[in-house]
């Protein structure tokens, strides 16, 4: 009888320390099924108010950039037509910003067809944003940026892969906040596919908020043998 007991009591336990093991973690965040719906909000998919808020990307920006090779310049004009699928912020976009989005290029390599540029953000409001990426979209011409700090499924658009390459800004910030009111400037390599196409670079800013995102950030130094 004693033994049978114990055994229960066990049971019982077991099945609450699981209970409240399922109960404690966040959801994990997904791209929204829909283009022109945004991640759910934070007030849906929170509901319990003691616990940390959960986390959305939010996207400040969408662009079309076309390079000069004779006068070495960019030519940045906002994606208004994809735009209407998204639900942009408007955040560092004209006319809420003219110079939120700059690109000065270093140097073009027409032989391996590399596109030396460093771009800067900046933020002209107090907000500040988690985890800031710039986006390069892949698409059917096949530019593709060569020193990503990641990949990412957000924001997809039709034309290339599924997946698109970034590059992080703020990285040496505490928690990679990218604070209100300040710049930052990062260096992309492109590479400008044959035939020539100096056009159609598509380039998206996304940032976290109202903190860090729950997803994996970023992967280094990582291993595998076998493979």
């Amino acid at each position: 009888m004693q033994r049978k007991f114990l055994l229960s009591l066990i049971v019982i336990m077991l099945v609450m320390i699981t209970d409240g093991c399922s109960g404690a973690g966040m959801n994990p965040l997904t791209p929204a099924d829909n283009p022109g719906e945004l991640i759910p909000d934070i007030a849906t998919d929170n509901p319990d108010p003691l616990r940390e808020p959960v986390s959305e990307r939010v996207l400040w920006g969408l662009w079309n950039v076309t390079f000069d090779p004779a006068t070495m310049e960019v030519v940045i004009v906002p994606e208004r037509n994809t735009q209407a699928h998204f639900n942009v912020t408007n955040m560092i976009l004209p006319p809420a910003c003219d110079d939120c989005f700059n690109v000065a290029v270093n140097s073009f390599d027409p032989v391996t067809h590399i596109l030396d540029a460093d771009v800067t953000l900046r933020n002209p409001t107090p907000i500040g944003g988690y985890d800031v990426r710039g986006i390069l979209h892949t698409n059917d011409y096949g530019h593709l940026l060569t020193n990503p700090d990641d990949w990412t499924a957000f924001w997809d658009m039709p034309g290339g892969g599924e997946i698109n390459p970034f590059i992080a800004f703020a990285k040496d910030q505490p928690l990679r906040m990218f604070a209100g009111n300040v710049s930052h400037e990062e260096n992309f390599q492109v590479f400008i596919p044959t035939p020539p196409a100096y056009f159609a670079l598509t380039f998206a800013v996304d940032a976290s908020f109202p903190t860090n995102c729950p997803e994996p950030y970023s992967i280094s130094d990582f291993v595998q043998d076998g493979i």
